[in-house]
Formats: C-alpha cells, structure tokens, sequence
C-alpha cells in the first residue's frame, strides 16, 4: 500500500509528536490517533523520532538523569517495558505490551502492519507511563498500595544508564516508587501519580 506521507512527517505535526515524545510529565499521545484516519502517521513519527533520538535523548539525560522521555518507553524498551513490581496489593490489566489487532477499537490501539514490523513488541500506551501500569487497577489496599523500582533503577537494572548520568543521581533516586491511586466518581480507581515507598 503507498504511503500516505512519501515526504516523512509534515512539518505542522513535527511540533505536536516533539511535545508527546518529549513530555516530562504525563501527556495524553493523541497525536498517534491520527493513525486512524491516517495508518502511516505512526510510522512517520517513528522515523522522525529515529532522525533525532541520539540529539534529543543526550538534551533529555543531561536535564533528567536517570529517567527515559515517553519515546523511549513507547518505542524503544523492548522487551522489558515495564518496571518491576516489588510489593503491594492490587491487580491491573496492563501488561505494557501492545495489542496487534487489526479491528480493534478508534484509538491508539490500532497500528499499521508496517509499524508491527519496525518494532515488533511495542508497549501499550493505554494502561501504562513511563515503565508503570497506571490503568485498570482493582484489588488494592491504601495500607498496602502497588510499590515499583525507581526509574533509574529500571534502567540501572538493564545496563541503561550511561556512568556520567549515573554519577549524577543519588541513593534517592534508586528508591522503590509507590503508585497513588485515588477513586474517580464512578468508583474506578485512577491513577494520581508517584511517591517515595516509605
């Protein structure tokens, strides 16, 4: 099938996937549901993120050491995308792996055969941040809520982090993260962000 964008990604997108593949705090991908009007445009941001991921990922660890931007989590971790739990209760759907189905629902879920080959196990953006599975938790306990590495233990753990980088972080930024969950109006549970295990 011929390519809906032959010239690479448009520039009027480049400033919006920048903003997602970039964001130091969470930040909804809804560039990549143009995918479903368009299945090339994943690809196309993929090759532009290719084009500047070396520039872009040394400007990202020389201002947040010990942690990776949503591109490396959503592209490049493989086939450990997420982090280690460690304790807690509670049970969640994510696994952080994508879904290949080619029926599957509008939204970010639906991905182009070409983009399964260039990456062929992508994490699943839908119930997970950064290496955490933030969606879909059932089962959990405020006295005992889901506790999981660090960041910089993650990448520690997988030979990731670079030794100036490493230099940099301290014992705190190795310590385990504990996800706080708070309850939404209809009784689900959602996910409100991250603090030090105590």
């Amino acid at each position: 099938m011929k390519s809906l964008y032959p010239d690479g990604l448009p520039e009027n997108c480049k400033q919006e996937v920048l903003d997602w593949i970039l964001a130091p705090e969470f930040v909804l991908p809804s560039v990549f549901a143009l995918g479903d009007v368009n299945p090339d445009f994943e690809l196309v941001a993929y090759r532009f993120w290719l084009e500047i991921e070396a520039a872009a990922m040394a400007e990202w660890i020389e201002r947040y050491p010990g942690q990776r931007p949503p591109a490396f989590w959503w592209w490049r971790s493989g086939d450990e995308p997420l982090r280690q739990r460690l304790g807690g209760r509670g049970e969640t759907w994510a696994t952080g792996r994508h879904r290949f189905a080619p029926y599957s629902p509008i939204g970010i879920s639906r991905r182009r055969d070409a983009m399964s080959l260039v990456t062929p196990e992508l994490p699943d953006y839908g119930g997970t941040w950064r290496g955490l599975p933030i969606d879909g938790w059932t089962d959990t306990d405020p006295v005992s809520p889901p506790i999981f590495e660090s960041e910089a233990s993650y990448l520690d753990r997988r030979g990731l982090l670079l030794p100036a980088e490493k230099r940099r972080l301290g014992d705190t930024d190795f310590e385990p993260v504990v996800l706080v969950l708070r309850y939404r109006w209809n009784g689900t549970l959602e996910w409100a962000g991250t603090e030090a295990a105590q």
